[in-house]
């Protein structure tokens, strides 16, 4: 062979590329996280947060506090970005992720905060170590009030958690022991569609699942509010299938179909039949055949 090859130069050894990277600057704030190092950041980005957490937001200067929230948001948005598998969120539920960022969700006032707070802990409800933790670590609690945020995208994404909590029957039944069936229902009345399609999903989803909770959502006018939904016009395709799955579900029961005749349903379900979207003509079939 003659002479080197021409790239060998672009190679480095292990030792430039630790020297190089920012969380060995010397200019570095030590209080900054950085992703760099992949999982091994995890404990890091969950110690700031547990410390953010604690803070008084009140107690700091309209600067000082803007600048607090952009860490956090930084922090979080991070952390997002590292929990992409059972690996890293079993690391980030150990470290107690979820109790700060339940915290967080509920009780930060900035709503980017509160935001990403709810997408980290819709990721980590999705594992069974996450559904585990949701209900020692009161962050059901969290979820109901973050439900009614004043921001549609907290209200979006804490419906998205609750979405992931009720995957498997255990987060179904956290949610229907901790009464958030009737949050959910009330989460339908939300006036944005995504809110209220997410919403739908979920309860789907625990319907399917407890007939107990089914008989709490009649209590609760469900059919009703699912026939206002399905009456307001122009609908997702979505939103129409998630609708038709709850009153399928409601129709499972006696006491479901005869609130479904009482409340006039089946006029409004013998016209959407037409509707384009095979999956929700499926639905649509099945209460009505219970029924009559």
């Amino acid at each position: 062979m003659l002479g080197a090859p021409p790239y060998r130069k672009l190679h480095y050894d292990s030792q430039v590329l630790s020297k190089r990277h920012p969380d060995r600057h010397e200019a570095r704030v030590a209080d900054n996280v950085s992703h760099g190092f992949g999982n091994i950041s995890i404990p890091r980005l969950v110690d700031f947060l547990m410390n953010a957490a604690s803070e008084d937001s009140n107690d700091l200067m309209d600067e000082a506090a803007q600048t607090a929230a952009a860490d956090r948001r930084d922090a979080l948005r991070i952390l997002l970005s590292l929990i992409c598998d059972l690996k890293s969120k079993a690391t980030a539920i150990t470290e107690g992720a979820i109790a700060p960022v339940g915290f967080m969700m509920e009780a930060d006032r900035d709503d980017g905060v509160r935001s990403y707070a709810a997408q980290v802990l819709g990721s980590l409800l999705s594992v069974y170590q996450g559904r585990l933790m949701a209900e020692s670590t009161g962050v059901v609690a969290n979820l109901r009030k973050a439900m009614f945020d004043s921001s549609s995208a907290v209200r979006f994404e804490a419906c998205r958690a609750i979405l992931s909590l009720t995957d498997d029957i255990m987060g179904v039944n956290t949610v229907v022991e901790n009464k958030l069936v009737v949050d959910i229902v009330a989460a339908l009345d939300d006036v944005t569609p995504a809110v209220q399609e997410v919403a739908l999903h979920a309860l789907s989803n625990v319907l399917r699942e407890e007939d107990s909770a089914t008989e709490v959502a009649l209590g609760k006018s469900l059919v009703s509010t699912l026939l206002k939904i399905l009456k307001q016009g122009d609908l997702a395709d979505d939103l129409v299938l998630y609708t038709t799955l709850c009153l399928q579900h409601v129709g499972n029961l006696r006491e479901g179909k005869e609130r479904i005749l009482r409340d006039g349903a089946i006029p409004l379900l013998t016209l959407l039949l037409d509707h384009p979207y095979a999956v929700s003509y499926t639905h649509l079939t099945l209460p009505t055949k219970r029924i009559v």
